[in-house]
């Protein structure tokens, strides 16, 4: 029986998404018995998953002698596999210990937190990681080196104590929506008006609000509507707010601890994603909303200054869809007058390029062509005014659309604009070749869209 063990002391989030690699864990070793050592206050969250064998508590007060002494208690579990997923102090003392170079020991992997490319990215705002960075992959790759490279998403037996369903079931109802607004950052917070409007919006359905005792905004939140919301910051453990998240219908959070646990518990979820570079959700039923800022990300916690004009900008000016999207739009909709909502901020904020295209974009047109669609996912329409032609798709799906289009309108060779969306879902415009058969290949980011103008 192979015996592991997992190094990753905090925090809340970070714990709960590496808690995605237990599947490929017992996938590759079916009879693997599990430990994992973490802080002692947030270990509470690795008691949900049986197929953890053993947690260490480690009692951050206790200092170097307790983790020292916790540490000689590992060595006389003899593991067989070792793995560092948080690669601090802490955890390059345990390997010292666990791992001496003198003889010959378990089988070990690292997370780096590759530093290199954290200060690029946080001191030049160059960007060497994936983007969207998904967490729970970047702690499944050091598996790799294991031969564990299938992670099956089918766990849903997750333990809460025993007490907990006729303690807190009451406070799920049919159409109820369980809110996140606080995070440990108030950069990375949706602002309080906002929330307020949600509620407003959503009259229908009440409202949990899940929070720390020193969250004393939320009861700001919760006077929107009274007889609707239900304000627990402050009075459940985070062991109770974890199972009222799984019990949830529906989650809307920032980058925050319990988000990654509705992402986890496989719950429908709004993830709200600003300043931070490493928040995003990995699974299907989360749903990510962003703001296209070329100064995103900026932070890895939400720490730091906010240098826009606007503060927050990021989140305060966060939507679903792209601004190539609602370009497309005023060539699928047919509407006398073109409208776009300014601000005085936007008159320096917006893009120069979807300024420039509105102030030329027609109102009427010769004729169209349907070029490409499915009801619900996806439309590609072509509009003639005169002798020009807008080709104008948008992607209502929850993942990027790559597709090759046919434009029968233009002549093979012929070079045509386009406008899109980078992974950072900022616009832009390039020169493009049609090829031989008039056919164009096109990625249309979820929530995004394109143009193409000849």
């Amino acid at each position: 029986m192979p015996k592991f063990l997992i190094i990753r002391f905090s925090s809340i989030g970070d714990i709960i998404q590496c808690m995605g690699i237990i599947d490929g864990i017992r996938e590759h070793f079916p009879d693997a018995e599990i430990h994992w050592i973490a802080r002692k206050d947030m270990s509470s969250f690795l008691a949900m998953d049986k197929r953890i064998g053993k947690i260490w508590a480690f009692d951050k007060a206790l200092g170097l002698k307790g983790l020292l002494k916790i540490a000689r208690q590992l060595r006389e579990e003899h593991y067989d596999y070792i793995y560092d997923a948080h690669s601090n102090i802490r955890s390059n003392i345990l390997r010292l210990k666990l791992l001496p170079w003198w003889s010959k020991g378990p089988h070990f992997t690292l997370r780096s937190k590759e530093r290199w490319k954290r200060f690029l990215l946080f001191n030049w705002g160059i960007n060497r990681f994936p983007w969207p960075f998904r967490g729970v992959v970047s702690y499944r790759k050091p598996l790799l080196k294991w031969g564990i490279d299938r992670f099956p998403d089918t766990y849903d037996d997750w333990y809460f104590p025993e007490n907990f369903p006729e303690k807190l079931n009451s406070r799920i109802q049919a159409h109820t929506i369980t809110l996140v607004p606080s995070a440990n950052w108030i950069k990375k917070r949706w602002p309080v008006e906002h929330w307020k409007k949600l509620i407003t919006l959503l009259s229908e359905y009440h409202f949990l609000i899940l929070a720390g005792p020193g969250d004393t905004f939320c009861e700001e939140i919760r006077t929107e509507a009274p007889e609707r919301v239900e304000n627990l910051a402050g009075k459940t453990t985070l062991l109770e707010s974890c199972y009222l998240i799984h019990r949830s219908h529906i989650v809307v959070s920032a980058d925050t601890g319990f988000m990654h646990a509705a992402d986890l518990f496989r719950i429908p979820t709004l993830a709200l994603i600003g300043p931070t570079a490493f928040g995003f959700p990995t699974g299907p039923t989360a749903e990510i909303f962003e703001t296209a800022l070329s100064c995103r990300p900026c932070t890895k916690d939400g720490s730091g200054k906010c240098k826009k004009s606007v503060y927050q900008q990021c989140m305060v000016d966060i939507r679903r869809t792209t601004d190539a999207f609602q370009l497309a739009t005023t060539v699928l909709f047919q509407n006398p007058i073109q409208n776009f909502a300014l601000a005085p901020n936007n008159l320096t904020d917006a893009s120069q390029i979807c300024l420039e295209f509105l102030k030329q974009v027609p109102v009427t047109w010769d004729e169209t062509v349907f070029i490409d669609g499915y009801p619900g996912k996806y439309c590609i329409l072509a509009r003639r005014h005169g002798d020009k032609w807008y080709v104008a798709g948008v992607n209502a799906q929850k993942e990027p659309l790559k597709l090759k289009i046919q434009l029968p309108m233009f002549a093979k060779g012929n070079r045509v604009t386009l406008y899109n969306d980078d992974l950072k879902r900022n616009v832009y415009t390039r020169e493009v070749t049609l090829s031989k058969n008039k056919e164009l290949p096109l990625t249309i980011l979820s929530g995004g869209g394109i143009v193409i103008v000849k």
